[in-house]
């Protein structure tokens, strides 16, 4: 009696493992190639990044020795723009 009743339940099928296309496989390995270039390059990236925005920082860049400033080192007040502004306009008039 216990042979029937092991014949009538049937069997779970067995795969042979993980089955991919080659267009999944393919996908896989672009991910996996562009997650590696991202932590190969992080490091130069940041950087390099780290220095340009570096450049900008300095209090005094434009007054530092041996460069030049381009606006003489002299800031306008407001009164002094509104003056200069005047002046402009009037000799673009007449």
């Amino acid at each position: 009696m216990a042979s029937d009743d092991d014949e009538a339940v049937q069997r779970i099928p067995r795969g042979r493992g993980v089955k991919l296309a080659p267009g999944h496989i393919f996908r896989i390995l672009m991910v996996a190639g562009l997650l590696v270039m991202i932590l190969v390059m992080r490091r130069p990236c940041a950087d390099s990044i780290g220095k340009f925005v570096g450049q900008f920082d300095t209090p005094d860049a434009g007054t530092a020795p041996g460069k030049r400033d381009p606006y003489g080192g002299k800031y306008l007040t407001e009164e002094e723009f509104r003056k200069q502004l005047d002046q402009a306009r009037d000799a673009g008039v007449k």
